[in-house]
């Protein structure tokens, strides 16, 4: 908890995120896939989905986030299963294609958002990055966004603009005992927003 709390906070969307993982396995398992975690903080997320046999890619473009969640995956015994990048969404496809290390990144299986619908510069980002590497039907992107966030109907309507099918569900689960002064308590209520390319 301290590491996760240092140099920043531990929003709600990442811890409903990586709780969903843990007691409803996703529609795609995670043991041996491809993960990409876009805009991931402090990782919470991401590291979940390593200690469940993922092999994972932490994008953000804030260095102490990226330094404090790779301290806390060496500590949960997952480091090997990480790779971080430093880098902004708008710069995200052209290091995928061009950088050998991250190519295996190029198609993940399964891309994760948490809290990243924040203002539609966001969203047309997010929605072109899904338009370059959502290639195929077995692929999913998963986004957990606060149900008080505005911008999550237009994300939507962006991803099916381009050919893509999205469902949203309700997430409804508890708030930690400890006290954060940036959130609310409706914070903690979540949608699940699932974008895939039909078959």
């Amino acid at each position: 908890r301290a590491i996760f709390e240092a140099g920043d906070t531990i929003w709600p969307a990442s811890v409903i995120m990586a709780r969903w993982f843990c007691i409803q396995p996703p529609v795609v398992p995670l043991e041996g896939r491809k993960v990409l975690d876009l805009g991931c903080g402090l990782g919470i997320a991401g590291i979940v989905a390593a200690g469940l046999g993922a092999e994972v890619l932490l994008q953000d473009r804030d260095p102490a986030c990226l330094r404090a969640t790779l301290e806390t995956a060496v500590k949960c015994e997952v480091g090997k299963s990480i790779t971080t990048l430093r880098c902004d969404y708008r710069e995200l496809p052209g290091k995928l294609m061009e950088k050998e290390p991250l190519a295996k990144f190029a198609q993940p299986d399964i891309f994760l958002g948490c809290d990243v619908l924040l203002s539609e510069e966001n969203v047309e980002a997010l929605t072109k990055i899904l338009q370059i590497f959502l290639r195929s039907p077995t692929q999913v992107a998963y986004f957990m966004d606060p149900n008080t966030r505005p911008h999550r109907k237009m994300f939507m309507q962006y991803c099916e603009s381009i050919g893509l099918e999205t469902r949203e569900d309700e997430l409804v689960t508890w708030e930690p005992e400890w006290d954060n002064f940036l959130e609310y308590d409706r914070e903690w209520v979540m949608r699940l927003v699932t974008v895939r390319r039909p078959g």
